[in-house]
């Protein structure tokens, strides 16, 4: 939740796609993208850490404490999970989670 939200405060302008893949080693891949802002792999860094003092110009219309993704991402570790993200700035961001087999699907093959 917390990555379409930031999607979608960051593309004023453009697109925001969810897709979700299984992959050939029986993970699962939720990802999504949009053509924002994008971020330079420095102010990635500095967004994954907790309270850090990320700003760019959207930052004075937008609300939040900085803690979304340092949470995603230590949630997703904790699961056994990763969380990876690909941004260009001023063409936008791609962030996928990738889930585990062991947490992909339940007895009857379905997505848990």
């Amino acid at each position: 939740m917390n990555l379409l939200t930031n999607a979608v405060k960051y593309t004023s302008k453009g697109s925001i796609e969810i897709a979700v893949s299984i992959e050939r080693d029986g993970s699962a891949r939720l990802s999504v993208s949009d053509t924002g802002v994008g971020m330079t792999d420095a102010e990635i860094e500095e967004a994954c850490e907790p309270l850090g003092t990320f700003t760019h110009a959207y930052d004075m219309h937008q609300e939040g404490a900085g803690l979304g993704l340092p949470i995603t991402m230590l949630l997703m570790e904790r699961q056994g999970a990763k969380l990876v993200i690909d941004s260009t700035k001023g063409q936008g961001t791609r962030a996928h989670l990738t889930f585990p087999p062991k947490l992909v699907l339940n007895e009857e093959g379905d997505f848990i």
